[in-house]
């Protein structure tokens, strides 16, 4: 529990450092697939007009933009793939099989964003990494019962990465900046994000 205290200080400490300075956005966004499953909602917070000026070697990009965010996650597992009638302690004999370690509950988890516009075009391609905190359960079934049964549970540290295409614009004559982003990790599966921006 202390662990996912600490990851969600973070992310809102994070997502909470004011962006004005760039141009700034906030994205909501919708997931379903991924590894073991789960829909998740995800927050993202980032900045898109990035230059690295006399910086060396990223210099040499000093006429892209970059983009930069931060995003705080959330999977829900629903406890979809643990029978129903399962008994919540560990099968009292020997003589079982085993059913492998079955996601449950919420996982939770912070990722960042780097990414860099294609000429010129309001169109970004980023890579993601992060890290997730979730919940499993080794299910067992009894030989002689047939019941399923909570061999033991633990927690676990998740490593998330994948990638991100993104357009910004604005919409029609209002100046509401818009964005639009498709991501596609190993934890959350497709993510499909929605947003507005300064």
């Amino acid at each position: 529990m202390k662990k996912k205290g600490i990851i969600l200080l973070l992310g809102i400490l994070i997502i909470s450092i004011p962006t004005s300075i760039f141009a700034g956005y906030y994205s909501i966004g919708l997931s379903n697939g991924g590894e073991d499953g789960g829909r998740g909602l995800s927050l993202e917070a980032g900045s898109r007009d990035i230059y690295f000026k006399n910086a060396g070697f990223l210099g040499r990009f000093q006429e892209n933009r970059f983009l930069a965010a931060v995003a705080l996650m959330a999977l829900d597992h629903e406890e979809g793939d643990i029978p129903p009638g399962t008994l919540a302690y560990p099968c009292p004999h020997s003589d079982y099989i085993s059913l492998g370690e079955i996601p449950e509950g919420i996982e939770s988890g912070i990722l960042g964003k780097l990414g860099i516009e294609l000429f010129g075009s309001n169109v970004y391609t980023s890579i993601l990494q992060g890290i997730t905190h979730g919940h499993e359960v080794h299910l067992t079934q009894s030989n002689p019962t047939k019941d399923y049964h909570e061999q033991s549970s633990d927690t676990r540290l998740y490593y998330l990465y994948g990638i991100s295409l993104g357009y910004f614009t604005e919409l029609f004559d209002w100046k509401l900046k818009l964005n639009i982003q498709i991501d596609y990790d190993n934890r959350r599966g497709v993510t499909g994000l929605i947003g507005w921006g300064w």
